[in-house]
């Protein structure tokens, strides 16, 4: 009996509270919520003062802590909460300092030095100065974005793409409007990510580094980015980590109320819209709110968030192309004209809930309470493909997600302190009819006419993701050591229910009509099925463990040596599997990934310049999606799909009579011989060995240039060829070996007959998956840096990066990708998917104060602010292939000879994103202001893909590619003039936001 979501609920909750009575911990990072203060304490000799009391007070909280300095006058102050500070320093014998103006960053170590005048304690020495940009304790590669970019940065529709504003990112957020989810290469490496809230996991493990929760602005206060040099703590990725922190109260109420809106007439016409089709463009209509204060003075503050918003960011597309004359027949046949709209919107409606409390218990107990709740429908989704499908073939998407997540930080005295984090997430994901899907279990198809119907995944069904981690990270002080140990868990459940519906596809609309009046219910040209259990669910829980010392090797070096040991548990096999490499899974043990990093401070003062250094080998968790279908690709017919003609020989496998439904396969029709999907039997952890080395200089006491060189190496990157055939002999003009057989027909049309010789006769063709691909990325990387003063602040990137690999992998696209020779993976040695050679990336934030005397003057100058993002880059790398399978493996992912892998890419890209604020200030905490952002500028056309990278080989005269030798008979098509996908062209939104 197949378990109901109901009860495996119960099953987790069980397990939850069994795993917290048994005392286990965390998943994610503690450092990776808060930041720590540290510094040196000196007299007017620069000799150390010890046992002087350090107070750092959160001026936002009221949280205050008191730590003592070692004999070196040093301290530290970890695990604090993000926000301003101010630190007091009493010492015999001196007077007392007081420095504030201390901005602490997600992750941030923030270095200092606080010199002591001799004199009476009474006395007060007052400095008003933030910490040094070019940070001293600093070991990573990354940059956090603060609040005021987070909220000021032109429209991004999804903040997850805030991930493409850092060095050694690249992808192209413009390819995925909307919440969807665009690729993103990190370090070389594309879908490798590991996605974070407040510190806890947040990443849909099924895939390769894709987010589990959607996000909206309410949830952010800042965001972590992060792409090398992670010390131990760190891991569950060989790419980027991007953490979002949601916000938190504070002793002042404060909030804002906010309205945004496009319409029709605010967007230029989309590109690549066909001449006299409908001019359909975006509209939308947002609401946020957010508040936050006190409940108990310097103890007890709450937050609360809400945003809902209905968008369609409808383009050319959304159009169903139809004659009169097939509109007239289809209205005949019983489909409403309603579902036959020459456009049509297609919106999504989605509010989003948070709210968080920070309590701080006693003076050595602080607790943190979050809960998101996220409501959206996504409206009329499914028609694609073959012209004139109708309106009947779409559902609506309906998604609820909840998470839940709890901090306690406790210490005892100044060197002992402990991290315990929980968070359980739920995601349920269901696609139900709406008002135009057909009605029904049948689809039908009439070749480049028409789709109508039911839809052919089916009315109805259901995916729940649950996510569960905890954490638990202790961190004890001795001497100029910080030892840090920690152990956690993510355990990941989904559940998937669907029921196909049955295709029938005709010829022409003469056969459907036969088939509807019962002329000839056999007039069809094919009917397809499913049969078996649809239920399926994926369960796995990763692991890690952690060591590492922090040692501060006297006042400017600062080493971080750490162990971490990650393990990857995996999804039940099937040990009664047909095929054997279905039958267990192998466990890889040996993850163990050592870390190094050291920073040096090769001049102090507010203009320091560091230098930097890392190395570690980090490993990535497998992609459980691979393991899913492996078990249903194990060669068992517990859930299969067939396709049966009208008539065959004997009548043994001929289909239903139009439009009956069978509802078994039925026992006289023989089963196909089966493909099978399977995972390698010594399949090992995908891993990468980072390296870079950087280094920082405050130009002034705002501004900073880095520079970096960083290398990665992966291995073990999983890749897929057919193992099921040998070799007839023959090869293609490059020495390809050919396992299939050529016949022309008599009109010159080459038709290919894969695999004529198999291995295991009882299966046809195996993908196997096996983890042997190869990576090489090496990266130059500049960064100027300014943080906000005189009116503004920046962050500006260069990467000169280069990548080269031999794993066609599937990962990285919706579409298959494998082994193009199974006989020798180098035919598939080139330059990455993920290599651009060139990519910048600006973001400024401005507020410029002109000081004239002219009242008007100064009022139309003044209380301006622009945000602005910059992104240029080379264009994307794609892969060319023919659409016949040359070499007769059973894949269809062969190149024309003489063609490498990834060989052609798109012009390059240009794209400016622009906000433009108009402040007024009604009083000194109230205020309004007036924006509009401008995505696309100058309305560049940028081309981020091609939709068509297929070249001829099927005629053995007219085809650019000969299909008996695979060589070039013609150039090739210029892809230029196919379909393809650019970025959005200009749009603009306007806003009003209310603030006190």
């Amino acid at each position: 009996m197949t378990p109901t979501l109901p009860q495996k609920r119960s099953t987790l909750a069980v397990a939850i509270i069994a795993i917290v009575i048994a005392g286990t911990s965390a998943f994610a990072q503690s450092q990776a919520f808060n930041g720590q203060i540290e510094g040196t304490v000196t007299d007017s000799d620069n000799a150390a003062v010890q046992n002087a009391a350090v107070t750092v007070t959160n001026l936002e909280t009221g949280a205050a802590r008191i730590v003592s300095t070692n004999e070196r006058g040093y301290f530290r102050t970890p695990l604090l909460p993000i926000g301003r500070y101010s630190i007091t320093v009493e010492a015999n014998g001196f007077s007392t300092l007081f420095r504030d103006g201390i901005t602490l960053a997600t992750g941030q170590s923030v270095t200092l030095d606080l010199p002591l005048t001799t004199g009476d304690v009474r006395e007060n020495v007052i400095v008003t100065s933030d910490a040094p940009i070019a940070d001293a304790g600093k070991i990573d590669q990354g940059r956090v974005m603060n609040s005021r970019e987070v909220h000021n940065l032109p429209l991004l529709q999804n903040p997850y793409n805030f991930v493409f504003l850092q060095s050694n990112v690249t992808g192209n957020r413009m390819a995925v409007p909307g919440l969807g989810f665009a690729n993103v290469n990190a370090n070389g490496y594309s879908r490798r990510g590991n996605y974070q809230i407040d510190g806890n996991y947040a990443t849909d493990v099924s895939l390769g580094g894709v987010r589990m929760l959607f996000l909206a602005r309410p949830y952010i206060q800042e965001i972590q980015l992060l792409t090398n040099g992670m010390n131990a703590e760190f891991g569950a990725t060989i790419g980027h980590v991007m953490n979002v922190i949601t916000p938190s109260g504070s002793n002042t109420f404060s909030g804002e109320v906010t309205y945004q809106f496009h319409r029709h007439g605010f967007a230029a016409r989309p590109f690549n819209s066909p001449l006299g089709a409908p001019d359909i463009r975006p509209y939308s209509d947002t609401f946020t709110g957010m508040i936050g204060g006190p409940i108990i003075k310097d103890r007890w503050h709450f937050y609360f968030g809400i945003e809902a918003f209905k968008r369609d960011l409808v383009s050319s597309s959304r159009t169903i192309n139809l004659s009169e004359g097939n509109r007239q027949m289809l209205t005949g046949a019983g489909v409403p004209a309603s579902a036959m709209p020459a456009s049509y919107d297609a919106p999504e409606l989605f509010r989003f809930y948070i709210g968080r409390t920070d309590l701080q218990m006693n003076g050595s107990n602080r607790l943190g309470i979050r809960l998101f709740v996220t409501e959206g429908t996504a409206e009329k989704l499914g028609i694609g493909g073959m012209p004139g499908n109708t309106l009947q073939l779409t559902r609506d998407n309906i998604n609820l997600q909840t998470s839940l997540a709890v901090q306690l930080i406790s210490n005892k005295g100044e060197r002992l302190f402990n991290e315990l984090r929980f968070q359980h997430s739920d995601r349920d994901i269901r696609m139900v009819p709406n008002e135009h899907t057909g009605p029904g279990d049948i689809n039908i198809r009439i070749d480049g006419i028409a789709g109508f119907g039911a839809p052919a995944a089916g009315r109805t069904a259901v995916v729940e993701y649950l996510l569960t981690t905890f954490q638990n990270n202790t961190t004890f002080f001795f001497g100029d050591h910080a030892l840090k140990a920690g152990f956690g868990l993510a355990a990941y459940n989904s559940f998937n229910d669907s029921s196909p519906s049955a295709v029938y596809t005709f010829a022409n609309v003469q056969a459907y009509l036969e088939a509807a009046s019962g002329v000839n219910r056999r007039s069809y040209r094919q009917y397809s099925d499913t049969f078996g259990e649809s239920y399926t669910e994926l369960d796995a829980v990763y692991w890690n463990a952690f060591i590492q010392d922090e040692w501060r090797v006297g006042r400017r070096l600062k080493i971080n040596a750490g162990l971490r040991y990650d393990l990857f548990t995996l999804p039940k096999a099937d040990p009664a599997a047909p095929h054997p490499a279905a039958r267990k899974f192998r466990l890889d043990k040996n993850n163990f990934g050592p870390r190094l990093g050291l920073a040096y401070q090769l001049t102090g003062g507010q203009r320091p310049a560091v230098l930097r250094a890392s190395a570690g080998l980090y490993y990535d968790p497998p992609i459980l999606n691979f393991y899913q279908r492996a078990r249903l690709g194990s060669g068992d017919p517990a859930y299969f799909s067939f396709s049966f003609g009208p008539e065959s020989d004997g009548q043994s496998q001929a289909g239903p009579e139009f439009p009956d439904r069978f509802p078994v396969f039925p026992k006289s029709h023989a089963l196909p011989v089966p493909n099978i999907e399977a995972i390698d039997p010594g399949f090992k952890t995908m891993s990468a060995l980072h390296a870079n080395i950087q280094f920082e200089k405050a130009i002034t006491e705002d501004l900073s240039f880095t520079a970096a060189y960083t290398r990665s190496s992966g291995r073990h990157i999983p890749t897929s060829r057919q193992v099921n055939c040998r070799p007839t002999g023959g090869a293609l003009a490059d020495g390809r070996p050919l396992y299939g057989t050529v016949s022309v027909a008599a009109n010159g049309r080459a038709i290919v007959f894969p695999c004529t010789d198999r291995i295991a006769p009882q299966f046809n063709l195996v993908w196997m998956w096996e983890s042997v691909g190869n990576l090489q990325y090496d990266a130059a990387t500049f960064t100027l840096a300014k943080r906000y003063s005189s009116g503004y602040q920046m962050s500006l990137n260069y990467t000169l990066a280069r990548s080269h690999d031999d794993a066609a992998e599937e990962n990285i696209f919706a579409t298959a990708q494998w082994q193009s020779d199974p006989s020798n993976r180098r035919t598939d040695r080139a330059i990455s998917v993920t290599n651009q050679t060139h990519t910048f990336v600006g973001t400024i934030v401005a507020r410029p104060t002109f000081n004239v005397s002219r009242p008007v003057l100064k009022f139309i100058l003044n209380n301006n602010q622009f945000g602005l993002i910059v992104r240029a880059s080379d264009g994307e790398r794609y892969n060319i292939r023919t659409n016949i399978d040359l070499n007769g493996d059973g894949g269809l992912m062969d190149r024309p000879v003489g063609i490498p892998r990834n060989f052609l890419k798109t012009p390059p890209f240009f794209n400016v994103d622009l906000r433009y604020s108009r402040i007024f200030e009604l009083s000194e905490r109230h205020r309004v202001e007036i924006y509009a952002d401008i995505v696309n500028l100058t309305n560049t056309k940028s081309i981020v893909a091609f939709s068509n990278t297929v070249v001829q080989a099927t005629s053995l005269i007219s085809s650019p590619v000969n299909p008996l030798t695979g060589v070039i008979q013609a150039p090739l098509p210029d892809f230029r003039n196919l379909a393809v996908t650019t970025n959005d062209s200009r749009r603009l939104q306007l806003g009003i936001r209310y603030s006190f």
